[in-house]
């Protein structure tokens, strides 16, 4: 489990090269995403490796899966990680109305608990979703966090998405 943790911290050095060897020493990959979820925290690293792959539709099953899972259960943290994750993936797709709607999703439930790091993770995609919502502390929380000048009383247009 402790290798999932080093996994993650590989990614957010973009050190490909270990992100790939965990993926190959770890076997999850052949395991069709039909694996035991209670190894969550190593799904974690494994979508991100799909997705750095180019391969959005394999880590959508394994998102979607996990998704069902743990919403069931009621783990608003995995599930907020797993929304997250669902965002880059229908980005990556240019699936952008689904993104739009994930992030949605994703922003109702982590902005009232200020979970900023979901969003910290993947600034580049995540901050055009975020300026286009509507303003709200939560909103003017996140963006200072992610080191974003507030415009005042308006929502950030922006065309792109």
């Amino acid at each position: 489990m402790a290798n999932a943790y080093q996994a993650r911290l590989d990614y957010s050095r973009n050190d490909i090269q270990a992100i790939q060897a965990w993926v190959e020493d770890s076997g999850l990959l052949h395991t069709s995403c039909e694996h035991e979820f209670e190894r969550f925290p190593e799904c974690l690293p494994l979508i991100r490796f799909l997705l750095i792959q180019n391969k959005a539709e394999m880590a959508l099953e394994l998102i979607e899966k996990l998704y069902k899972r743990d919403s069931q259960v009621g783990r608003l943290g995995s599930v907020c990680y797993v929304i997250a994750l669902k965002v880059l993936a229908h980005w990556q797709m240019n699936e952008t109305e689904k993104a739009r709607l994930a992030f949605n999703a994703l922003y109702e439930i982590a902005a009232p608990e200020k979970w900023v790091r979901l969003f910290l993770e993947d600034k580049e995609i995540m901050l055009p979703f975020l300026k286009r919502m509507p303003v709200s502390p939560e909103r003017d929380h996140f963006l200072k966090a992610l080191g974003e000048t507030i415009v005042e009383n308006k929502s950030i247009p922006d065309q792109s998405i």
